[in-house]
């Protein structure tokens, strides 16, 4: 019965999305839905494979940063759209971010998987958990919630883009948030007194006319939780904020690729401040210098950046525009599909939960020769990106669903779980 009425919800979602008269969205096409055999189905236009596949299909090899400007303002353009008709997606993740068509859109996304989203005016109404490694410090510590958590989302999605692996652990909360506070710094005690959550992880320390929250040590953790953790080596290891995120990727001599890289960090941090009531809009972020490229000069000499720009609302500087606007990712093209017709495309998923597979990878194998293709083969041979493919929360509390069908193949369609069935 759950999975019967989160399709209803997801399809009472579209049906708001439908009042969006702005132009594109960046947001999977809804184009009907029906019962079969006591079973809601959704049926979507036809997509390629997600953002999270499409990774694993280059061996986790990072990706560039004019490539993640060009996702970032596509998806900032989506989550503008969810806060202007106040919904928030609440699993905004690279599964659930997919390629339009590999092959004749570069880099075209839109975002998929409406079947948690809710109003924001009812989030409070609801008791969920991101996958930890998404998971927003507003929902681990239970501060009151709104689309602030999708953009914490989406600033660990370009996170992972950047770095080719997650980069908060997905083992348990406790070890998740002590990476937070590594990086980002603890929120404010007055804040973390609103969290009804907070006395979970954090002490409180009394002065005379003060107090102040301190973090648990693992053993005092253990002590009131019961639980075990064990704080482990990751892509954090060697970070002790976000600035140094500039150390996973070799110094470029290119001043401008050096600023955009800066540009692109200080983004990042907005996306991920502790406090969501400071938490970059999105409106704002699509203004950010990373997006629009204002802190980029006209400097000829320098071959800096080679833009592609695949969302008619992207307008960046003229006469970055004009000099590096290149390839067959420069305009919207056909929607995917035969002679330009969209092609129904859904996730079914029966009474067990089944589904089909997410997308052929072999027919997307990078090349492995050339500087690239070397590195991809000492990652390899090396094993550091095993486990990359996990996403997990804490144990036996909430695995996140399957997403089924996301692949290629003719007109599929998903199934929402029984009328009448009890999980």
């Amino acid at each position: 019965m759950k999975c019967y009425d989160s399709g209803v919800n997801e399809m009472k979602i579209f049906k708001t999305l439908r009042q969006f008269k702005g132009g594109n969205t960046n947001i999977v096409k809804f184009l009907e839905h029906f019962e079969h055999n006591n079973h809601f189905c959704l049926a979507f236009e036809m997509l390629d494979i997600n953002l999270y596949e499409y990774i694993r299909c280059r061996y986790f090899f990072p990706l560039d940063i004019n490539e993640i400007r060009v996702l970032a303002q596509q998806l900032l353009v989506a989550l503008k759209v969810l806060k202007e008709l106040r919904v928030t997606h609440r699993d905004i993740k690279c599964d659930n971010i997919m390629l339009v068509d590999r092959a004749s859109q570069p880099l075209r996304v839109k975002l998929i998987d409406f079947g948690l989203s809710t109003r924001t005016y009812s989030m409070r109404n609801y008791v969920f958990k991101q996958p930890l490694s998404y998971r927003s410090p507003d929902v681990i510590l239970d501060f009151p919630l709104d689309e602030a958590i999708d953009m914490w989302g989406l600033g660990c999605v370009l996170a992972f883009l950047y770095l080719g692996r997650h980069l908060f652990p997905s083992r348990a909360e406790y070890e998740t948030l002590s990476v937070m506070l590594k990086l980002l710094g603890k929120p404010h005690d007055t804040l973390l007194t609103f969290g009804l959550s907070t006395e979970r992880f954090f002490k409180c320390v009394k002065g005379e006319f003060t107090y102040t929250w301190l973090l648990k040590t693992t053993e005092e953790y253990y002590d009131d939780s019961g639980e075990v953790v064990v704080l482990r080596p990751g892509v954090h290891s060697d970070l002790s904020c976000l600035d140094d995120l500039q150390k996973k990727r070799p110094e470029s001599k290119d001043p401008l690729e050096k600023r955009d890289l800066l540009s692109f960090i200080d983004l990042l941090k907005k996306m991920l401040d502790m406090n969501p009531s400071r938490r970059i809009a999105p409106l704002k972020a699509l203004n950010h210098e990373f997006i629009t490229m204002a802190h980029l000069s006209a400097d000829s000499s320098s071959p800096y950046p080679q833009l592609r720009t695949l969302d008619p609302q992207f307008q960046p500087d003229t006469k970055w525009k004009s000099k590096y606007s290149t390839g067959p990712g420069t305009s919207e093209g056909p929607e995917p599909g035969s002679q330009g017709a969209v092609e129904n495309r859904g996730r079914f998923l029966g009474p067990q939960g089944s589904g089909g597979e997410q997308g052929s990878l072999g027919s997307v194998l990078q090349d492995e020769t050339g500087p690239e293709g070397e590195h991809w083969q000492q990652v390899m041979s090396s094993g550091e990106i095993g486990g990359q493919g996990t996403e997990t929360g804490q144990a036996g509390e909430d695995k996140p669903r399957q997403e089924a069908g996301t692949g290629s193949g003719p007109e599929v369609r998903r199934g929402l779980g029984e009328a009448g069935e009890s999980n």
